[in-house]
């Protein structure tokens, strides 16, 4: 310890605890032990920031013991985030939120990892070795408001409710560096409006309900595809989505088990379509009628709007990595491509009815992915043998 005063703002992610580091360019998130903070922040910085990290309690009322710092690659005071940096912040914790996002698993009962969006919004404070004060900066509509001289004693943090009974396991490296690469890149300016407004309805804050969060899944689509109608938007969405995923298999609607084509005029041209086209159509229609004149009696409903959560979920994360492949900044994984080739059949299957009745979704994707697992195996079994010969 030294009698020197070190001062700077501590960036955190304080309700996740990732598996391992992260570097997204110049930014690392390190997950840390609360007890051994000194090897991250060093000795003189390690009490105070210990103390106001334990300003975040739990459900309960009890003090994290685990976080996600964000610090500098390569800086002597790595953990000293300049306010001037929240832009870039915010950035690299949105690439790092679908890095996470996109490959959680869903459907696979109440003890399966479970994430959000609101796990990984980052905040910031300003510290010092010299005392336990804290200052904290509110954004407000033109400004912002600071408040100093704050006493960490004085001050608790309470995990939002949505957080409770979260975890984040699996985090893709690989997306997260390509997602930072798209957001720099002039081909892709609405990408990472299109993960804001995502992120945004995929935080399951319950100030927003499931139409409102609907509605915002859909204007997300809409960014994320790049779509510029000046005629039915609800058409050229699910005609963009259509060709995005054009590279895998499909069911066509007329083929389809359980899911309906509109009763008018067009369900003759629908019978072509594949299921994932109707979906994004109908979500769409769903934020139309919403934001604008009611739903129309011609208009099908094959998902609830909990339904269309999910499958938005699913859906936006995997077109997300189509986007980013044909544009070079990530290859799929063969996880990747298994989940992509069943993506009618989720559509097209049995939600079930509680505990007695499981949903279908899990198991097809289990079994698809044991069976390209197996494939690939054997295939590369044959190889070797053949070369040995």
């Amino acid at each position: 310890m030294t009698d020197t005063v070190q001062q700077g703002r501590l960036t955190v992610l304080p309700w996740v605890h990732l598996p391992h580091s992260v570097r997204i360019g110049s930014l690392v998130f390190t997950p840390v032990e609360i007890e051994r903070i000194a090897s991250v922040v060093g000795e003189d910085m390690a009490p105070s920031v210990a103390t106001i990290l334990r300003t975040h309690v739990d459900q309960r009322g009890q003090p994290i013991t685990a976080c996600t710092l964000v610090l500098k690659a390569g800086s002597k005071n790595r953990w000293d985030v300049s306010r001037r940096s929240w832009p870039t912040v915010h950035k690299a914790s949105a690439a790092l939120a679908m890095a996470c996002l996109a490959e959680q698993e869903f459907m696979r009962g109440h003890f399966a990892a479970h994430l959000n969006a609101t796990m990984f919004r980052p905040v910031s404070f300003a510290v010092s070795s010299q005392h336990d004060h804290m200052a904290l900066s509110y954004p407000r509509r033109g400004g912002s408001l600071l408040a100093g001289g704050l006493r960490a004693a004085d001050v608790k943090f309470q995990q939002p409710y949505q957080i409770e009974g979260t975890r984040c396991d699996v985090v893709n490296r690989r997306l997260a560096s390509g997602l930072l690469k798209a957001f720099r890149s002039p081909s892709l300016p609405y990408l990472s409006e299109a993960i804001e407004i995502f992120l945004l309805g995929h935080a399951e804050t319950p100030d927003l309900d499931s139409q409102t969060c609907v509605t915002l899944s859909a204007i997300a689509f809409e960014k994320l595809l790049n779509v510029e109608s000046k005629g039915q938007t609800s058409l050229a969405v699910s005609e963009k989505l259509a060709t995005l995923w054009s590279g895998f298999p499909s069911i066509n609607m007329r083929d389809a088990r359980r899911v309906k084509a509109d009763p008018n005029k067009h369900a003759s041209v629908q019978q072509d379509w594949p299921i994932r086209q109707k979906w994004v159509k109908e979500l769409y229609e769903t934020r139309s009628a919403f934001s604008h004149r009611g739903s129309l009696p011609d208009r099908s409903s094959n998902w609830k709007l909990w339904q269309h959560m999910v499958i938005a979920a699913f859906a936006f994360g995997h077109s997300l990595k189509l986007i980013l492949e044909a544009k070079g900044f990530y290859q799929l994984t063969d996880t990747d491509k298994s989940d992509c080739g069943v993506f009618d059949r989720l559509l097209d299957s049995d939600w079930g009815s509680g505990d007695a009745k499981p949903p279908e979704w899990s198991s097809i994707i289990s079994r698809e992915r044991f069976s390209n697992k197996f494939d690939t195996d054997w295939k590369e079994f044959l190889g070797r043998s053949q070369h040995q010969q």
